[in-house]
């Protein structure tokens, strides 16, 4: 089932993708020793990390308006 893609402004772009994917350690489930499979796509975990570093004060997904001030 493919989940559904949402696109905010701290989303990486195919660029950085292409540059951070190669620094994220091989997944477990890919290694001699096995692992179980990973639930989420890498790409969407640094999405979502991204999104809330990014967006800790709101002001940039909320169209600059800053919801703990307003």
């Amino acid at each position: 089932m493919a989940l559904p893609r949402y696109r905010y402004p701290s989303d990486t772009s195919d660029l950085e993708w292409a540059l951070l994917e190669r620094l994220l350690p091989t997944p477990a489930c890919r290694t001699p020793k096995g692992g179980a499979p990973e639930k989420w796509p890498r790409r969407r975990v640094v999405d979502a990390i991204r999104y809330i570093t990014d967006s800790h004060s709101g002001t940039r997904v909320s169209g600059g308006r800053d919801p703990i001030t307003d």
